[in-house]
């Protein structure tokens, strides 16, 4: 778990200003779709697609078959953990 926790960190640090927003939608609206993410956002779709390409490699979030994104469950607790502390500003 340890490990885990530290490759989280990496992550997070690796992470652009961009990935950080949809990190922080995904955690209050769930499991969405990129088209709202990104009008929610102000974000043009293929760049929301994009980032949502890139974080589902890295294994932050989850595709469902429909099409829709949600965050995985370390990256839940990671994040409101964060978000408790102050310490996520995305």
């Amino acid at each position: 778990m340890v490990y885990k926790r530290k490759r989280q960190f990496f992550y997070v640090n690796l992470l652009e200003e961009k990935d950080l927003l949809i990190l922080k939608d995904l955690f209050y609206f769930d499991l969405d779709s990129p088209k709202f993410i990104a009008k929610r956002l102000n974000l043009t779709l293929k760049e929301v697609s994009k980032r949502l390409n890139f974080l589902e490699k890295l294994g932050i979030i989850v595709k469902h078959p429909k099409g829709c994104y949600e965050l995985s469950q370390s990256w839940r607790e990671l994040l409101k953990k964060l978000l408790e502390e102050g310490r996520f500003y995305g």
